[in-house]
């Protein structure tokens, strides 16, 4: 992972999870309209600091998930299934 910030706008609605996480873990910044993207975008930019802590935060929270989707396709293949009936 890259560890960069991470902006993204207002209709996220096919992620509302992963949008939860980074939000509330502060690894990603939600903006309305483009001029408050471009207005985020040039505080980063000027603010080293805070893209490195924004970078940080979203790698740590998707860190935590790693390996999920291995995990639960290894759970589903060793499951035992119900005949069909």
């Amino acid at each position: 992972m890259a560890k960069k910030p991470v902006l993204f706008g207002p209709h996220m609605e096919n992620f509302e999870a992963l949008v939860e996480l980074l939000l509330k873990r502060g690894g990603a910044l939600q903006v309305p309209h483009t001029s408050a993207l471009e207005k985020e975008l040039a505080t980063l930019l000027s603010n080293p600091e805070k893209c490195l802590g924004l970078g940080e935060s979203g790698y740590a929270a998707l860190r935590a998930h790693e390996g999920a989707t291995l995990e639960t396709l290894k759970r589903l293949k060793t499951a035992s299934l119900p005949e069909p009936t």
